[in-house]
Protein backbone atom coordinates (compact mmCIF):
# COMPACT_ATOMS: atom_id res chain seq x y z
CA UNK A 1 0.00 0.00 0.00
CA UNK A 2 1.43 3.62 -0.85
CA UNK A 3 1.82 6.44 1.47
CA UNK A 4 -1.40 8.16 -0.53
CA UNK A 5 -3.65 4.73 0.42
CA UNK A 6 -2.86 4.69 3.88
CA UNK A 7 -3.39 7.71 4.66
CA UNK A 8 -6.72 8.02 2.35
CA UNK A 9 -7.89 5.21 3.99
CA UNK A 10 -8.36 7.14 7.24
CA UNK A 11 -7.64 10.77 6.95
CA UNK A 12 -10.31 12.67 4.96
CA UNK A 13 -9.30 13.28 1.20
CA UNK A 14 -9.52 17.27 1.58
CA UNK A 15 -6.21 17.36 -0.07
CA UNK A 16 -4.27 16.08 -2.85
CA UNK A 17 -2.46 12.24 -1.92
CA UNK A 18 0.46 12.99 -0.14
CA UNK A 19 3.25 11.61 -1.88
CA UNK A 20 6.04 11.64 1.08
CA UNK A 21 5.32 10.78 4.98
CA UNK A 22 7.70 13.10 7.43
CA UNK A 23 9.01 11.51 10.29
CA UNK A 24 11.21 14.11 12.09
CA UNK A 25 12.57 17.59 11.99
CA UNK A 26 15.24 19.88 13.30
CA UNK A 27 15.93 23.27 11.90
CA UNK A 28 15.12 23.98 8.51
CA UNK A 29 15.68 19.92 7.33
CA UNK A 30 13.08 17.60 7.35
CA UNK A 31 12.93 13.88 7.62
CA UNK A 32 10.91 10.93 5.95
CA UNK A 33 10.40 7.25 6.46
CA UNK A 34 13.09 6.38 4.58
CA UNK A 35 15.80 8.70 6.39
CA UNK A 36 15.80 11.24 3.39
CA UNK A 37 15.89 14.60 4.14
CA UNK A 38 14.64 17.71 2.32
CA UNK A 39 15.51 21.42 2.97
CA UNK A 40 11.71 23.14 4.21
CA UNK A 41 10.64 26.04 2.07
CA UNK A 42 7.50 25.87 2.88
CA UNK A 43 7.33 25.68 6.47
CA UNK A 44 3.81 24.11 7.23
CA UNK A 45 2.53 26.92 4.92
CA UNK A 46 4.85 29.73 6.59
CA UNK A 47 3.67 28.34 10.41
CA UNK A 48 6.96 27.08 11.37
CA UNK A 49 8.85 30.06 11.59
CA UNK A 50 11.59 29.20 13.81
CA UNK A 51 12.14 25.91 12.25
CA UNK A 52 11.19 22.28 13.47
CA UNK A 53 11.82 21.26 16.85
CA UNK A 54 13.32 24.42 18.09
CA UNK A 55 14.52 23.45 21.60
CA UNK A 56 13.43 26.88 23.01
CA UNK A 57 10.18 26.53 22.24
CA UNK A 58 9.80 22.87 23.24
CA UNK A 59 11.44 23.64 26.31
CA UNK A 60 8.75 26.79 26.95
CA UNK A 61 6.05 24.74 26.31
CA UNK A 62 6.88 21.86 28.59
CA UNK A 63 7.38 23.98 31.03
CA UNK A 64 4.04 25.22 30.67
CA UNK A 65 2.13 22.11 30.18
CA UNK A 66 3.76 21.25 33.51
CA UNK A 67 2.62 24.56 35.52
CA UNK A 68 -0.85 25.52 33.96
CA UNK A 69 -2.52 23.80 30.64
CA UNK A 70 -6.08 24.98 30.16
CA UNK A 71 -8.87 26.59 32.04
CA UNK A 72 -10.82 28.45 29.40
CA UNK A 73 -11.52 32.80 29.38
CA UNK A 74 -13.80 32.24 32.13
CA UNK A 75 -10.60 32.69 34.09
CA UNK A 76 -7.59 35.07 33.72
CA UNK A 77 -4.01 33.81 33.21
CA UNK A 78 -0.67 35.76 33.16
CA UNK A 79 1.04 34.22 30.03
CA UNK A 80 -2.31 35.07 27.59
CA UNK A 81 -2.18 38.36 29.10
CA UNK A 82 1.66 38.86 28.64
CA UNK A 83 1.09 37.75 25.05
CA UNK A 84 -2.30 40.01 24.30
CA UNK A 85 0.21 43.09 25.80
CA UNK A 86 3.03 42.21 23.92
CA UNK A 87 1.10 41.94 20.83
CA UNK A 88 -0.21 45.72 20.83
CA UNK A 89 3.02 46.79 21.06
CA UNK A 90 4.76 45.30 18.40
CA UNK A 91 1.75 46.04 16.46
CA UNK A 92 1.80 49.69 17.40
CA UNK A 93 -2.39 49.36 17.71
CA UNK A 94 -2.15 51.62 20.80
CA UNK A 95 -4.94 50.89 23.33
CA UNK A 96 -6.04 48.01 21.11
CA UNK A 97 -7.71 44.60 22.81
CA UNK A 98 -6.30 41.14 21.28
CA UNK A 99 -9.30 38.72 20.46
CA UNK A 100 -7.32 35.17 20.56
CA UNK A 101 -8.20 32.26 18.68
CA UNK A 102 -7.17 28.75 17.02
CA UNK A 103 -6.67 29.50 13.63
CA UNK A 104 -6.43 32.04 10.92
CA UNK A 105 -9.76 31.37 9.64
CA UNK A 106 -11.36 31.98 13.40
CA UNK A 107 -9.43 35.25 13.12
CA UNK A 108 -11.49 36.49 10.47
CA UNK A 109 -14.81 34.87 11.81
CA UNK A 110 -14.29 37.24 14.55
CA UNK A 111 -13.31 40.30 11.97
CA UNK A 112 -16.46 39.55 10.36
CA UNK A 113 -18.60 39.78 13.79
CA UNK A 114 -16.79 43.03 14.95
CA UNK A 115 -17.43 44.48 11.48
CA UNK A 116 -21.07 43.62 11.28
CA UNK A 117 -21.70 44.80 15.20
CA UNK A 118 -20.50 48.16 14.04
CA UNK A 119 -22.59 48.87 11.42
CA UNK A 120 -25.53 46.12 11.46
CA UNK A 121 -26.35 45.38 7.61
CA UNK A 122 -23.34 46.63 5.95
CA UNK A 123 -21.93 45.17 2.98
CA UNK A 124 -18.48 43.39 3.06
CA UNK A 125 -16.24 44.22 0.22
CA UNK A 126 -12.85 41.56 -0.30
CA UNK A 127 -10.18 41.63 -3.13
CA UNK A 128 -10.56 38.97 -6.17
CA UNK A 129 -8.07 36.51 -5.66
CA UNK A 130 -8.00 36.70 -2.01
CA UNK A 131 -8.18 33.98 0.45
CA UNK A 132 -9.30 34.01 4.21
CA UNK A 133 -9.89 30.53 5.15
CA UNK A 134 -11.93 27.44 4.72
CA UNK A 135 -14.94 28.35 7.61
CA UNK A 136 -18.36 29.52 6.30
CA UNK A 137 -17.40 33.35 6.85
CA UNK A 138 -14.25 33.62 5.85
CA UNK A 139 -14.91 31.51 2.88
CA UNK A 140 -17.55 34.20 1.94
CA UNK A 141 -14.71 36.75 1.42
CA UNK A 142 -12.38 34.42 -0.22
CA UNK A 143 -12.30 35.92 -3.48
CA UNK A 144 -11.63 32.83 -5.44
CA UNK A 145 -15.03 31.21 -7.07
CA UNK A 146 -13.48 27.73 -6.96
CA UNK A 147 -13.09 27.54 -3.53
CA UNK A 148 -16.91 28.91 -3.09
CA UNK A 149 -18.84 27.61 -5.50
CA UNK A 150 -19.49 24.64 -3.90
CA UNK A 151 -20.84 25.38 -0.37
CA UNK A 152 -23.21 28.54 -1.98
CA UNK A 153 -24.87 30.01 -0.75
CA UNK A 154 -22.78 31.40 1.85
CA UNK A 155 -22.76 35.09 4.19
CA UNK A 156 -25.26 37.47 2.20
CA UNK A 157 -24.04 41.08 0.86
CA UNK A 158 -20.61 40.64 0.08
CA UNK A 159 -18.50 42.07 -2.72
CA UNK A 160 -15.43 41.42 -4.07
CA UNK A 161 -12.86 44.32 -6.21
CA UNK A 162 -9.92 43.74 -8.70
CA UNK A 163 -7.08 44.28 -6.85
CA UNK A 164 -4.77 47.73 -7.81
CA UNK A 165 -7.68 48.88 -9.47
CA UNK A 166 -8.66 52.12 -8.00
CA UNK A 167 -11.72 52.42 -10.29
CA UNK A 168 -12.98 49.16 -9.23
CA UNK A 169 -12.65 50.29 -5.57
CA UNK A 170 -14.49 53.68 -5.78
CA UNK A 171 -17.59 52.16 -7.52
CA UNK A 172 -17.97 49.39 -4.40
CA UNK A 173 -16.37 51.22 -1.47
CA UNK A 174 -19.74 53.13 -0.73
CA UNK A 175 -21.18 54.05 2.52
CA UNK A 176 -23.05 50.73 2.68
CA UNK A 177 -19.84 49.06 3.17
CA UNK A 178 -18.89 47.96 6.67
CA UNK A 179 -15.79 46.72 6.32
CA UNK A 180 -12.60 45.74 3.69
CA UNK A 181 -10.35 42.91 3.96
CA UNK A 182 -7.04 43.46 2.37
CA UNK A 183 -4.01 40.82 2.34
CA UNK A 184 -1.40 43.10 1.15
CA UNK A 185 0.13 39.81 -0.12
CA UNK A 186 -2.14 37.59 -1.45
CA UNK A 187 -0.45 34.04 -0.79
CA UNK A 188 -2.71 31.55 -1.70
CA UNK A 189 -3.71 33.67 -4.84
CA UNK A 190 0.14 33.45 -6.24
CA UNK A 191 1.70 35.66 -4.13
CA UNK A 192 0.45 38.96 -5.38
CA UNK A 193 1.08 42.20 -3.69
CA UNK A 194 -1.05 45.15 -3.88
CA UNK A 195 0.54 48.36 -5.72
CA UNK A 196 1.28 51.08 -2.56
CA UNK A 197 -0.73 53.84 -4.48
CA UNK A 198 -3.89 51.16 -4.71
CA UNK A 199 -4.11 50.54 -0.96
CA UNK A 200 -3.36 54.05 -0.19
CA UNK A 201 -6.30 54.99 -1.86
CA UNK A 202 -8.06 52.37 -0.33
CA UNK A 203 -7.31 53.91 3.26
CA UNK A 204 -8.79 57.04 1.80
CA UNK A 205 -11.59 55.64 0.74
CA UNK A 206 -12.30 53.94 4.32
CA UNK A 207 -11.73 56.97 5.92
CA UNK A 208 -14.12 59.14 3.39
CA UNK A 209 -17.13 56.14 3.98
CA UNK A 210 -15.99 55.10 7.61
CA UNK A 211 -15.35 51.55 6.51
CA UNK A 212 -13.53 49.44 8.79
CA UNK A 213 -10.27 48.51 7.21
CA UNK A 214 -9.21 44.97 7.75
CA UNK A 215 -5.50 43.41 6.86
CA UNK A 216 -5.77 39.77 6.97
CA UNK A 217 -1.74 39.31 8.37
CA UNK A 218 -2.33 35.19 9.06
CA UNK A 219 0.76 34.61 6.40
CA UNK A 220 2.38 37.81 6.29
CA UNK A 221 2.18 38.76 10.12
CA UNK A 222 5.07 37.77 12.80
CA UNK A 223 7.55 38.93 10.70
CA UNK A 224 7.17 36.98 7.72
CA UNK A 225 7.51 40.18 5.66
CA UNK A 226 10.64 41.68 7.26
CA UNK A 227 8.58 43.71 9.39
CA UNK A 228 6.42 42.33 12.52
CA UNK A 229 3.72 43.05 10.11
CA UNK A 230 3.47 43.82 6.30
CA UNK A 231 0.79 46.96 6.76
CA UNK A 232 3.86 48.69 8.84
CA UNK A 233 6.03 48.28 5.83
CA UNK A 234 3.24 50.66 3.94
CA UNK A 235 3.09 52.89 7.07
CA UNK A 236 -0.63 52.77 7.89
CA UNK A 237 -2.50 51.35 10.75
CA UNK A 238 -5.58 49.17 10.11
CA UNK A 239 -8.94 48.68 12.21
CA UNK A 240 -8.87 44.92 12.64
CA UNK A 241 -5.79 42.48 12.00
CA UNK A 242 -6.50 38.76 11.94
CA UNK A 243 -2.88 36.78 12.89
CA UNK A 244 -2.35 32.82 13.31
CA UNK A 245 0.66 30.76 11.23
CA UNK A 246 3.83 31.89 12.22
CA UNK A 247 2.34 33.44 15.69
CA UNK A 248 2.83 29.92 17.24
CA UNK A 249 5.87 28.55 15.38
CA UNK A 250 3.79 25.46 14.83
CA UNK A 251 1.01 25.18 17.84
CA UNK A 252 -2.02 26.39 16.94
CA UNK A 253 -3.22 29.81 17.71
CA UNK A 254 -4.78 32.78 16.23
CA UNK A 255 -5.76 36.06 16.71
CA UNK A 256 -7.52 39.24 15.98
CA UNK A 257 -5.98 42.42 17.32
CA UNK A 258 -8.70 45.16 17.86
CA UNK A 259 -8.12 48.46 17.39
CA UNK A 260 -9.01 51.26 20.12
CA UNK A 261 -12.03 52.46 18.05
CA UNK A 262 -13.37 48.76 17.55
CA UNK A 263 -11.83 47.57 21.49
CA UNK A 264 -15.62 47.91 22.84
CA UNK A 265 -17.75 46.88 19.65
CA UNK A 266 -18.59 43.42 21.00
CA UNK A 267 -19.57 43.07 24.71
CA UNK A 268 -19.55 39.84 26.99
CA UNK A 269 -21.38 37.28 25.61
CA UNK A 270 -20.75 38.42 22.16
CA UNK A 271 -18.58 36.17 20.84
CA UNK A 272 -16.09 33.22 21.91
CA UNK A 273 -13.98 30.17 22.06
CA UNK A 274 -13.00 27.51 24.15
CA UNK A 275 -9.54 26.75 23.74
CA UNK A 276 -8.60 30.67 22.24
CA UNK A 277 -5.42 32.10 24.70
CA UNK A 278 -4.66 28.56 25.92
CA UNK A 279 -2.15 29.53 28.00
CA UNK A 280 0.46 26.68 25.94
CA UNK A 281 -0.39 28.10 22.66
CA UNK A 282 0.26 31.37 23.77
CA UNK A 283 3.48 30.65 25.78
CA UNK A 284 4.89 29.13 22.37
CA UNK A 285 3.77 32.48 20.63
CA UNK A 286 5.68 34.16 23.08
CA UNK A 287 8.62 32.29 22.84
CA UNK A 288 8.64 33.07 19.11
CA UNK A 289 8.84 36.62 19.84
CA UNK A 290 11.17 36.64 22.14
CA UNK A 291 13.42 34.96 19.53
CA UNK A 292 12.77 36.87 16.76
CA UNK A 293 13.58 39.71 18.84
CA UNK A 294 16.89 38.20 20.15
CA UNK A 295 18.04 36.90 17.54
CA UNK A 296 17.22 39.92 15.58
CA UNK A 297 15.32 37.65 12.38
CA UNK A 298 13.62 40.83 11.24
CA UNK A 299 17.29 41.58 9.82
CA UNK A 300 17.67 38.17 8.60
CA UNK A 301 14.21 38.02 6.94
CA UNK A 302 15.46 40.99 4.53
CA UNK A 303 18.69 39.51 4.26
CA UNK A 304 17.77 35.98 2.74
CA UNK A 305 15.07 37.50 0.79
CA UNK A 306 17.53 39.76 -1.07
CA UNK A 307 19.77 36.74 -1.85
CA UNK A 308 16.77 34.53 -3.25
CA UNK A 309 15.40 37.56 -5.12
CA UNK A 310 18.81 38.33 -6.55
CA UNK A 311 19.84 34.74 -7.63
CA UNK A 312 16.61 33.07 -8.44
CA UNK A 313 15.85 36.20 -11.02
CA UNK A 314 18.56 35.01 -13.19
CA UNK A 315 17.51 31.43 -13.19
CA UNK A 316 16.54 30.84 -16.79
CA UNK A 317 12.88 30.25 -17.18
CA UNK A 318 11.94 32.86 -14.46
CA UNK A 319 10.18 35.80 -15.15
CA UNK A 320 10.41 37.07 -11.74
CA UNK A 321 10.09 36.97 -7.96
CA UNK A 322 7.25 39.01 -6.31
CA UNK A 323 5.97 39.35 -2.74
CA UNK A 324 7.87 40.74 0.66
CA UNK A 325 10.90 39.26 2.93
CA UNK A 326 10.65 35.54 3.33
CA UNK A 327 7.06 35.05 1.51
CA UNK A 328 8.08 35.05 -2.29
CA UNK A 329 6.50 33.83 -5.32
CA UNK A 330 8.82 32.88 -8.14
CA UNK A 331 6.51 33.31 -11.32
CA UNK A 332 7.66 30.82 -14.44
CA UNK A 333 7.88 31.46 -17.78
CA UNK A 334 5.28 28.31 -18.39
CA UNK A 335 2.70 26.21 -16.29
CA UNK A 336 4.80 23.55 -14.85
CA UNK A 337 5.12 24.78 -11.26
CA UNK A 338 3.45 21.30 -10.04
CA UNK A 339 6.07 19.65 -12.20
CA UNK A 340 9.33 21.70 -10.40
CA UNK A 341 7.40 21.09 -7.03
CA UNK A 342 7.99 17.43 -7.76
CA UNK A 343 11.44 17.95 -9.20
CA UNK A 344 12.72 19.85 -6.13
CA UNK A 345 11.46 17.36 -4.17
CA UNK A 346 13.22 14.54 -5.25
CA UNK A 347 16.61 16.95 -4.92
CA UNK A 348 15.36 17.37 -1.22
CA UNK A 349 14.04 20.35 -1.51
CA UNK A 350 9.98 21.23 -0.38
CA UNK A 351 8.67 24.31 -2.57
CA UNK A 352 4.74 24.80 -3.27
CA UNK A 353 2.91 25.20 -6.28
CA UNK A 354 0.40 28.07 -5.63
CA UNK A 355 -0.38 28.62 -8.91
CA UNK A 356 0.32 26.73 -12.24
CA UNK A 357 3.38 29.31 -12.85
CA UNK A 358 3.99 30.09 -9.73
CA UNK A 359 6.31 28.40 -7.18
CA UNK A 360 5.90 29.83 -3.39
CA UNK A 361 8.54 30.25 -0.68
CA UNK A 362 8.49 30.18 2.38
CA UNK A 363 11.79 29.32 4.30
CA UNK A 364 11.84 29.47 8.57
CA UNK A 365 12.81 33.38 9.08
CA UNK A 366 16.20 31.91 11.07
CA UNK A 367 17.64 30.25 8.23
CA UNK A 368 20.84 30.51 7.43
CA UNK A 369 22.61 32.23 4.00
CA UNK A 370 24.26 28.64 3.77
CA UNK A 371 20.88 26.73 3.66
CA UNK A 372 19.28 30.01 1.80
CA UNK A 373 21.60 29.09 -1.49
CA UNK A 374 21.72 25.42 -0.84
CA UNK A 375 18.07 25.98 -1.92
CA UNK A 376 18.20 27.85 -4.49
CA UNK A 377 20.59 25.56 -6.26
CA UNK A 378 18.39 23.09 -6.06
CA UNK A 379 15.43 25.06 -7.18
CA UNK A 380 18.04 26.13 -10.17
CA UNK A 381 19.02 22.32 -10.39
CA UNK A 382 15.14 21.58 -10.54
CA UNK A 383 13.82 24.30 -12.79
CA UNK A 384 16.75 23.06 -15.32
CA UNK A 385 15.36 19.76 -15.48
CA UNK A 386 11.42 20.35 -15.77
CA UNK A 387 12.58 22.26 -19.00
CA UNK A 388 14.26 19.66 -20.43
CA UNK A 389 11.34 16.76 -20.34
Amino acid sequence: MTIAENWNKFVAPTYAPPQIKLISGKGTKVYDDTGKSYLDFVSGIAVTSLGHANEEIAEAIYGQAKKLGHVSNLYANSVTEELAEKLLIISGMKNGRVFFANSGAEANEAAIKYVRANKPTCKLIALEGSFHGRTMGALSLTGQLEKRAPFEPLIPKVDFIKPDSINSAKKKLKKSAGGIWLELVQGEGGVNPLAKEFVSQIIQLTKDHFIALVVDEVQTGMGRTGNWFAYQEFDFMPDLVPIAKGLGGGIPIGALLISENFAKVIQPGGHGTTYGGNPIAATSALTVIKMIEQQQLLENVKRQSMLIRTNISQIPGVQVVRGMGLLLGVVLNGDYSKKIAQRAQQLGLLVNAVRPNVLRLAPPLNISSAETTEGIEKLSEAIEQAQDE
